[in-house]
Formats: structure tokens, C-alpha cells, sequence
């Protein structure tokens, strides 16, 4: 009888908006992660550091039927990733880790959890696999635990007290406890005999057999289509696999990729899966068999999809970002923010079409192209709406001064006229009357230049008082009462 044997990875991405500076500081001296030979030079760099690792336990049933308690390790890192163009600044992530190599260390049953289950019943299974995820996405009296007969810790608890240690700030400004929402998980299997792995040594034998082997049977032939049924389970931690409607694994077919025939990417709203039947490239001799590493990676170094589920979430955090400068700011360089946008969302990250293809392909299932779609549409709305506020603005303003001008100009004509009467009179009078006049004319001029620049005076203050008013009062002004009626 033969059986599907699984090597998976799970890594959730928390991103984390603020980081300690002793933080920073040690990853100056982490471990970098390779980028691919396609990849451009130097557009992405990402490297990470170990935090923690803690054992946990989660309910599963690996048949689908019989309850079983597994354990598994999870890992804490710690990782920075950068994209050089546009972007300068760094983004951080907390990625929490868990592997199952074939088998798991430790099975018990939930009534006699002294005895640890034999070899064939702690085999991975499918079931096993999407267990894992529901318990990961679970609330904390659902989820992982540990340790087994007296729980003291969850999951969900650790993983918020490494938020705070990173941050310094409670959940890093993340309402209640953080959530795990985003996973890459790579899934290595093979059809192995059951009967003959009597234990752990001769099930690995078999599975790289298998799976480094020359046999090219290709990835449909050994899934016989359900890897699209694991593939939605996976993404959604929905542990009732076996009653999953056939309309909705249908519908998910077009969530998949590839460009190899003997494996497939399933990318969805919260992640990436990455199924492999088979090693992706021929192997030319011994030589190159014995160097393949053929054990699942310790840490991050090789694991698949993270410079794709980086540069997706990096996309997200800019469309959320612009989303509340666009409730708080929408007058300031909204088009130019959405060029940005579109620049990054654009821009060739590899010398090979379909893996840049790929990198189109998640941003399109993830919902980003479509959330940038709708952030376009009320951006340039919001954009518009701000050039007539201010065209109305400025042709207040322009009024105001035109009228200010024609108001001194007349006023100028005034007083040009007056003076020219008053000395039309001192010639025509004699010298004691021109002398009592030129008294009487000095006060009068005297008191005009003051009814003058009194007037001018008034309307400057007028001008600013108009000006500051349509600048700053009436802008707070509405601002306030949008605020006040933001929930009616």
C-alpha cells in the first residue's frame, strides 16, 4: 500500500511598523538571504536573525477520523528586507516558523499522553499538514500550547510577547493579539510503500528516491488533481477538507502557477503554497546527487517564496499607507504617491518574463492590484476635486486684490485731485488769506492723508483677515466637521 509521504515548511510574515534600535543593530550582522541567479542585481536584500525556539503541541486528525496530539518546533526570526529602487528605507517582519520532516518527534493520544504513538502513526499526513494551519491561525485556546499535561503557555501569547520585546510597544500597535495572516509553505511529497519504511532511516531513503530521482512523472499524474483541494485548506486552515464543495476547488484552479512540470504555486489572499513532486532540475551525475542538501533548510536561507510574500506585503503596507493619507492629507501629492505606487508595482525584479510574471501573478491573488484599483480611482477623484477647490481658492484671492488695487487707485485720484485744488487757491487768494489758507489746507490735507492710510490700513487687515480664513479656518473648519460626522 502506498501513501503520500510530506517535507513542509510553514512561515507566517507579521510586519512589524517600528523596531528597537539594539535591534537594528544586530541585524547589521545577520545572515543574508541569497537571491535567485534570475533575480536584477541589487534590487532586493533581505537577511534575518534567530530569536527564539519554543516546542509546541497541536490537536490533529491525521486519518481525518481519530484525534491525535503532534508535536512540532517553532522557530521566531526576526527579518529585514529592502528594495533599493524607489524605496530607501527597510521593512521589517517577525516570521514564526514550523517544519515537519516526515515524521513528528512526538504523538499522543488525548487520553493516554504518556505513551508516544509508533513510527508509522507519527508519519505526516495531509491531514496533519492543514491541522497545523488551522491551530497557527486559531485563537489561543484553540491553537499550539505547551507543554502537554499542564498547558502554561500559547502560541499565540509567545508570539505577542516578541512583538512587544521588538517593538516596545504592546502587539506593535496591533489591536488585541497578532495576528498571523499571511504564510509561505513549501510542500515536498512522494508516494512511498508504507509497509516497507520500518522506521525513520528507511523512510528518508525512500522519499529522496524518490524525489531526486530520473523518473519523470510528472506532478498531475501523482496529485490526480487534489492538490488544488490541499492547496485551498493550506491557505484558509480549513481542517474540513473532506467536506470542501467541488465548486469552490474548481473556482480555485485559476489560483495556481507554474512554469515546471513537476511542481505548482497556489497563491491566495493570505499566501503562497509551493507543491513539489519531484527536484525541479535533472541531475547529471553522482557528483551532483551527493551535493544536493536534501534535508529541509534550519533556518531562512533557502526557504522558497520570501523575497515574493516581502515584496507583496511591502505593496500592501504602501496602498495602506496612501489609504490613510488619503483620509487624513488628500490635498498633498496624491498623483504623485500613486506613481510610486504603480512604479513598484511595475517594476521588472527578475531577467526571466514568467518569474516576473509570477511576481504579477501574487500581487493579482493577493487582492493587491485590485486594492491599488480602487485606491487609483478615489485618489484621482480626490485629486481632481482638490485643483477646482484650490483654482477657487486662488480666484478668490486674485478678486480680493484686484479689488484691493482699483480701491487705491481711486483713492490715489483723490487725493491727486485735492491737491491740485488746494494750490489752485493759493494763487489766486492774497498773502494773509494764502497764509490762513495754507493753514486750513495743511490741516485738511493733513486729515485726508489720515482718512487714507486709515482706509488702506482697513482693507489690508481685511485682506489677511480673508486670507487666513480661507487657508486655515476654513479648512479646519471642515475638517472638524467631517471628523464630527464621520459615523452618521
Amino acid at each position: 500500500m502506498t501513501q503520500n509521504v510530506f517535507m513542509a515548511q510553514t512561515h507566517f510574515f507579521v510586519p512589524l511598523y517600528n523596531i528597537r534600535k539594539s535591534y537594528q543593530m544586530k541585524l547589521q550582522k545577520s545572515h543574508p538571504i541569497s537571491l535567485s541567479f534570475t533575480s536584477q542585481r541589487n534590487d532586493m536584500f533581505a537577511c534575518f536573525i534567530l530569536l527564539e525556539r519554543q516546542p509546541f503541541y497541536f490537536s490533529s486528525y491525521p486519518d481525518g477520523r481519530n484525534k491525535l496530539v503532534r508535536k512540532v518546533e517553532l522557530c521566531a526570526y526576526l527579518l529585514s528586507y529592502k528594495l533599493h529602487a524607489p524605496q530607501k528605507e527597510s521593512d521589517y517582519f517577525l516570521v514564526i516558523g514550523a517544519n515537519v520532516d516526515k515524521v513528528f518527534p512526538e504523538s499522543y493520544k488525548p487520553d493516554a499522553p504518556t505513551y508516544n504513538e509508533a513510527f508509522p502513526k507519527r508519519i505526516c499526513t495531509a491531514f496533519d499538514l492543514v491541522y497545523l494551519q488551522e491551530a497557527l491561525r486559531q485563537r489561543p485556546e484553540n491553537g499550539l500550547f505547551y507543554p502537554l499535561r499542564d498547558k502554561m503557555i500559547d502560541h499565540r501569547s509567545w508570539i505577542d510577547k516578541l512583538v512587544k520585546d521588538i517593538t516596545g510597544r504592546k502587539n506593535g500597535n496591533i489591536r488585541g493579539s497578532v495576528p498571523l495572516e499571511y504564510a509561505t509553505i513549501d510542500v515536498r511529497s512522494a508516494e512511498l510503500p508504507i509497509s516497507i519504511c520500518t522506521d525513520e532511516s528507511t523512510l528518508t531513503r525512500k522519499f529522496n528516491e524518490s524525489f531526486y530521482s530520473d523518473h519523470t512523472t510528472d506532478f498531475n499524474h501523482l496529485w490526480k488533481d487534489s492538490d488544488t483541494l490541499l492547496a485551498l485548506c493550506l491557505l484558509k486552515g480549513n481542517g474540513n477538507m473532506t467536506n470542501v464543495s467541488d465548486r469552490q476547488v474548481e473556482k480555485y484552479q485559476s489560483h495556481k502557477f507554474t512554469n515546471n512540470r513537476n511542481e505548482m504555486t497556489y497563491v491566495g489572499k493570505n499566501g503562497i503554497v509551493f507543491l513539489r513532486t519531484r527536484h525541479p532540475f535533472e541531475i547529471h551525475s553522482e557528483e551532483e546527487r551527493e551535493s544536493i542538501n536534501k534535508a529541509l533548510p534550519k533556518d531562512l536561507e533557502d526557504v522558497q517564496n520570501v523575497y515574493e510574500i516581502c515584496s507583496a506585503l511591502c505593496a500592501k503596507k504602501q496602498i495602506e499607507q496612501l489609504s490613510r493619507q488619503l483620509k487624513e492629507k488628500p490635498e498633498e501629492h496624491i498623483r504623485q504617491l500613486l506613481g510610486n505606487i504603480a512604479q513598484f508595482l511595475n517594476m521588472k525584479l527578475t531577467h526571466v518574463i514568467d518569474l516576473d510574471n509570477k511576481y504579477k501573478f501574487i500581487y493579482e491573488q493577493m487582492g493587491i492590484l485590485d486594492d491599488f484599483k480602487s485606491l487609483k480611482e478615489i485618489g484621482e477623484l480626490q485629486a481632481d476635486s482638490y485643483q477646482i477647490y484650490l483654482s477657487k481658492k486662488i480666484n478668490f484671492i486674485i478678486t480680493i486684490f484686484t479689488i484691493s488695487a482699483f480701491i487705491v487707485a481711486a483713492l490715489q485720484i483723490i487725493q491727486n485731485h485735492l491737491n491740485t485744488h488746494h494750490v489752485n487757491m493759493e494763487i489766486k487768494t492774497d498773502i494773509c488769506s494764502q497764509l490762513l489758507q495754507k493753514i486750513k489746507c495743511l490741516g485738511l490735507h493733513f486729515c485726508g492723508d489720515i482718512v487714507v492710510v486709515l482706509i488702506l490700513f482697513m482693507l489690508i487687515v481685511a485682506i489677511a483677515l480673508a486670507v487666513i480664513y480661507y487657508t486655515k479656518a476654513f479648512p479646519l473648519k471642515d475638517k472638524n466637521h467631517k471628523y464630527n460626522n464621520k459615523d452618521r
